[in-house]
């Protein structure tokens, strides 16, 4: 905690004050994360809104399913858009979630070794696809 002047103030054990500090952010993120929780929650209620929020929800976790295997594979962003034959920006903004074209993905999940694959959503009218599901390649 901060005293008066932006300091922190004289603590006789040393770490008690950073741990209090700690304790007290802890406290304030489980507010705040019950609170978003509790907002989301009646935010999803509106059929528009859920729509629109389950489409970024599967982009970012597309996002980050090409992030975490490019990761693991070692190799920066220069060289796997370099192997697919697409540019560092194009994969950038790819594994920032900004939409892309389904080439770009196609080339991308190749140099990853990775396949894509759609499957049939249970939520959405029965004739409509989910998202991509990124399987590596067998």
């Amino acid at each position: 905690m901060l005293g008066v002047n932006g300091s922190r103030p004289n603590c006789s054990v040393g770490l008690s004050c950073l741990l209090i500090e700690v304790l007290i952010c802890l406290a304030l993120k489980e507010i705040l994360m019950q609170t978003f929780a509790a907002h989301l929650k009646e935010k999803l209620q509106d059929k528009r809104f859920r729509k629109l929020y389950e489409e970024e929800r599967q982009l970012a976790e597309l996002s980050l399913q090409l992030v975490v295997v490019r990761d693991k594979s070692g190799r920066s962003q220069k060289e796997i858009a370099q192997q697919a034959k697409v540019t560092q920006q194009q994969l950038s903004k790819l594994e920032n979630g900004i939409s892309c074209n389904v080439t770009t993905l196609l080339k991308v999940c190749k140099a990853l070794s990775l396949k894509l694959e759609l499957e049939e959503s249970k939520e959405l009218e029965p004739r409509s696809l989910q998202g991509a599901i990124i399987q590596t390649k067998d």
